[in-house]
């Protein structure tokens, strides 16, 4: 008979880092239903320099990258250290578009691209502190003691031949 262990209570931290996360798919699937709704307005492909058949397919791909991160964010508030790699890598690559940003669009996006990076930077110090770890090794050990446990009641509960 296994002891059952202590639930491991989530850190200000991660709460924060999935607040920031659901944050992120909301402006997501903001972008993409803005994108889909204007995509045939004139003015606002003038202003896109593109064509509607793109702005459509950005709107789309907004909307497609809003759903995975809602499964990734919701996984992590569930405690999975899979999904805070994820949330980790596609925070790097947030970085990354945000330091290409203030490269290729000059000051016209510098604020939304510092923001931007700002706000990736915290949410991966908040997702990788002491607590957060402590909390994600908790969870991980408690999900392979639960696991470990299902196992052996299965086999014990097959009858003898």
């Amino acid at each position: 008979m296994s002891v059952p262990q202590a639930a491991v209570e989530r850190p200000t931290s991660v709460t924060v880092a999935i607040a920031i996360g659901w944050i992120s798919v909301l402006m997501d699937v903001l972008a993409g239903v803005g994108l889909l709704l204007l995509a045939g307005n004139a003015d606002v492909t003038e202003a896109l320099e593109a064509e509607e058949g793109l702005v459509r397919t950005q709107g789309i791909v907004f909307l497609v990258i809003a759903a995975i991160l809602a499964i990734v964010v919701y996984l992590l508030s569930q405690g999975s250290t899979i999904s805070r790699m994820l949330v980790t890598i596609v925070m790097v690559v947030r970085i990354g578009f945000a330091i290409w940003a203030m490269f290729a669009f000059g000051t016209h996006q510098l604020t939304e691209a510092i923001l931007s990076a700002a706000i990736a930077i915290t949410a991966i110090v908040l997702l990788w502190n002491d607590k957060a770890n402590a909390f994600f090794a908790a969870n991980k050990k408690a999900t392979a003691a639960s696991r470990a446990g299902l196992r052996s009641a299965a086999g014990s509960a097959r009858p003898a031949s």
